[in-house]
């Protein structure tokens, strides 16, 4: 069992989100990633390729998040698990914010 205490989370502000890990392989040693972002409504991110498994879970607002050429709608309460293999994503809050 591995505890990642609120004082070791890593906080990354850009002009689109505000990114806190929250657990990752290098944060606690989990097998998969577990961020919090905080986005606007509007903005969209840049498009990234994951090496490892991505989860990410809508607590406020909804969102889209684009995988390859397909764009999947995302509303409060939904979790997606992008896996851990490399494929281009991103993702767009549409209204109030995203998290994850």
């Amino acid at each position: 069992m591995q505890i990642v205490r609120a004082a070791d989370r890593r906080t990354t502000t850009t002009p689109n989100a505000t990114m806190t890990t929250l657990a990752s392989p290098t944060l606690g040693g989990a097998d998969s990633s577990l961020w919090l972002v905080e986005m606007p409504a509007g903005i969209q991110g840049p498009e990234h390729s994951f090496a490892g498994e991505i989860i990410w879970s809508i607590t406020a607002g909804s969102a889209s998040v684009r995988v390859g050429e397909v764009d999947h709608p995302l509303e409060v309460g939904d979790t997606v698990i992008l896996p851990g293999v490399r494929c281009a994503s991103s993702l767009q809050a549409q209204q109030d914010s995203a998290g994850s």
